[in-house]
């Protein structure tokens, strides 16, 4: 596993809703890292939907109880404030576990990458370009 020293790039791709946020690096030798942070506030919103949902099911056989299933890896920040992000991003690089919360977006995968956390150069650029309405460090 190669080890990220320091960021070139930082974007922040906010959510509506103010408590996740969608964050990409860009490396020193340009590959991409994404990763989702998401506050508590987060969590608990989605256990409400999903109480709500089990609410509107006629058909079920037990009460409504809310619960969340996160289905990615997510990083918990106490709020959205970039400060707070950033700091987030610097601290998982000095303890060496960036690259284990951070989604890789190379253009080719090498024998040593767990195609669990491997994404394309081609999606990246899509996510970059066309989806989201970065904002840069």
């Amino acid at each position: 596993m190669m080890s990220l020293s320091f960021p070139q790039k930082i974007w922040f791709e906010m959510h509506p809703e103010r408590d996740c946020c969608d964050a990409f690096v860009q490396a020193e030798d340009g590959c991409l890292y994404a990763a989702v942070f998401i506050t508590p506030a987060y969590i608990q919103r989605q256990m409400q939907l999903t109480e709500e949902m089990t609410r509107l099911q006629t058909e079920a056989e037990v009460p409504p109880v809310p619960y969340a299933v996160l289905d990615m890896a997510h990083i918990v920040v106490e709020t959205m404030a970039r400060e707070t992000l950033e700091d987030a991003i610097y601290h998982l690089i000095a303890q060496d576990v960036f690259e284990g919360c951070f989604t890789r977006v190379c253009a080719e995968p090498t024998h040593n990458d767990d195609d669990s956390r491997f994404a394309t150069q081609e999606m990246a650029a899509v996510v970059m370009h066309e989806v989201l309405r970065v904002e840069s460090r």
